[in-house]
């Protein structure tokens, strides 16, 4: 079986370089849960909605923190571009046995509150005419998400190139609208890599970082973009600037993982 080890944050992984956008200034903010979704059998989008109504400042590809009994934290990514309805959309995975999970499973419905906190996190498209690669690992695909809203929104004409990588294409929970972006956007390609399925039309197999590498055999002039497990993020490092890439054109959305156990 072809997977990517490790969930641990791990100390050699770069930080992403500083955005030219003024940092958000990060609140806590009492939320109604206005809207839950079951995408597949472990992926729930969750729509909050700030109670009483107000707008959470944040730029696409940030985080905020879920508080849970006062002071318990953890990160969620924040899954779409600022939206008018002010809706914040979080994809939220089960974690069989956590406390999180037992949260999500047994205190969240709607209308229900939730506290959160936020936003966090530096990661967020750079000003550049370089064309982009992105890369998603299965719920990864949340920041990128925000990313590529925020492209299409303010007309960015950069071209881009989305991998998004899971174990099966039930994984690949929202890939109607990832191929919906590739058919109304002549500068969005997208690709997805599955590494426990045997090959088919339309789908890659293998690891998704190495797919990248097939269609790229030179970096030196791309931005890359990756979010997903911490396993992912160290490949993409190690082999992808063997390939060319500009150290400084690598952005992750790594943050501290929480334990959930």
């Amino acid at each position: 079986m072809l997977t990517y080890s490790g969930i641990i944050p791990v100390p050699d992984v770069e930080p992403m370089s500083s955005s030219t956008q003024q940092q958000p200034t990060s609140q806590r903010l009492t939320c109604r849960v206005a809207g839950l979704t079951q995408f597949n059998h472990e992926i729930m989008q969750v729509l909050l909605q700030p109670d009483p109504p107000r707008m959470l400042r944040f730029r696409p590809g940030q985080y905020i923190n879920i508080v849970l009994n006062g002071q318990e934290m953890r990160p969620f990514s924040l899954a779409s571009a600022p939206r008018e309805d002010n809706l914040i959309e979080l994809h939220v995975r089960h974690n069989a046995g956590g406390r999180f999970a037992r949260w999500l499973q047994h205190d969240l419905d709607e209308d229900a509150r939730v506290t959160i906190e936020g936003p966090h996190g530096e990661f967020s498209i750079h000003d550049s005419t370089r064309p982009i690669i992105m890369i998603a690992g299965g719920t990864g695909f949340a920041p990128i998400k925000s990313l590529i809203e925020f492209i299409i929104d303010e007309q960015i004409d950069r071209t881009v190139y989305l991998y998004w990588g899971a174990r099966t294409r039930e994984d690949l929970y929202l890939q109607n609208l990832a191929q919906r972006w590739g058919r109304l956007h002549d500068n969005i390609h997208y690709v997805p890599v599955l590494s426990e399925e045997a090959p088919a039309a339309g789908v890659r197999t293998g690891l998704v970082h190495a797919a990248v590498l097939e269609d790229f055999p030179g970096l030196e002039n791309y931005e890359v973009y990756v979010c997903g497990p911490v396993g992912l993020i160290r490949a993409v490092q190690e082999s992808f600037l063997q390939y060319g890439l500009d150290e400084k054109a690598l952005f992750s959305d790594m943050f501290a993982f929480l334990d959930n156990n």
